[in-house]
C-alpha cells in the first residue's frame, strides 16, 4: 500500500506540473484536459480507502475481489480490505438506557479484531484459541442484523 500511494503521488506532481504548463501555455483546451486530470487527484477516495492486502494469513470467504480505482471507493468486508464503515449498538443484558452508537472502524482501533455473524461461533472459538496460542489480543464480535418492526395499519 505505501507503493501504491508513491506511486500515486508521483503521478500527481506529474499531474501538476502538466497543469502548470498549460496554464503558461494560455491553451484552453489544454489547461481544460490538465484541470480535467486533476480531478483524479482531488477526488482519490478509492485511492485512500480501497485498498486491500493479500496474504496467506487471511482466509478466502468465496467473494470475489474487488476492482480498485482511484475515485471509486466500494465498501467490502472481503477479508483483507478495509472494514466497511456501519453504525453499531451494543447490546447488553437487562434494562437500562440505550447505549451509543458505534463505528465499526472504531472496533479495529487497539487490537485484532473479528467481526463475524451471530452463527460463526466457530469462528469465534478458532480466533480467540489462535489469540491465546499466540499470546495476542483479539476482541471478537458478533453482528447481528437489526430487524425493523413492521407497520400496523
Amino acid at each position: 500500500m505505501a507503493q501504491a500511494s508513491t506511486d500515486f503521488s508521483v503521478l500527481n506532481g506529474r499531474r501538476w506540473a502538466d497543469a502548470q504548463q498549460a496554464i503558461l501555455s494560455g491553451d484552453d483546451a489544454a489547461v481544460a484536459a490538465a484541470l480535467q486530470e486533476q480531478v483524479k487527484h482531488l477526488d482519490s477516495e478509492g485511492q485512500n480507502l480501497g485498498f486491500s492486502y493479500a496474504s496467506a494469513a487471511l482466509l478466502p470467504d468465496g467473494t470475489r475481489p474487488f476492482a480498485t480505482a482511484s475515485q471509486a471507493y466500494v465498501p467490502s468486508a472481503t477479508p483483507g480490505a478495509r472494514a466497511p464503515r456501519i453504525w453499531l449498538r451494543r447490546l447488553h443484558a437487562g434494562t437500562g438506557p440505550a447505549t451509543p452508537l458505534l463505528s465499526t472502524l472504531d472496533l479495529f482501533e487497539q487490537r485484532s479484531t473479528l467481526l463475524t455473524g451471530p452463527r460463526e461461533e466457530a469462528w469465534r472459538s478458532a480466533g480467540r484459541r489462535a489469540a491465546r496460542d499466540l499470546g495476542l489480543p483479539l476482541c471478537a464480535y458478533v453482528a447481528i442484523p437489526r430487524v425493523q418492526p413492521s407497520s400496523v395499519a
